[in-house]
């Protein structure tokens, strides 16, 4: 419950929440909130945190570097052209 309540305050807007659990190997909770306004769901925020609370890491994507921000999105429409471009022959094959 400690680690829902540092999400929201840590990231407090509207947004499809991940909590990756740890595991015995690594005790630390990975947490990535996504930007619902974000059409291609490249904007994620992601936060780490120890079993105890301790907030270890932040990356908001909004501080990122404008050349970084661009790449995320750009790789995001290169896949859904590559996708879409890969089903089309695929069920014409299937037909």
């Amino acid at each position: 419950m400690k680690i829902l309540k540092i999400t929201e305050v840590e990231l407090p807007f509207e947004g499809t929440t991940t909590l990756q659990i740890p595991s015995a190997k690594d005790p630390i909770f990975s947490i990535r909130k996504y930007h619902d306004t974000d059409f291609f769901e490249t904007a994620v925020d992601e936060l780490k945190i120890d079993r105890d609370g301790t907030l270890t890491s932040k990356e908001i994507f909004s501080e990122k570097p404008f050349n970084v921000q661009l790449a995320n999105s750009i790789r995001s429409c290169i896949w859904g052209l590559f996708l879409v471009g890969f089903q089309k022959p695929f069920t014409s094959f299937l037909v």
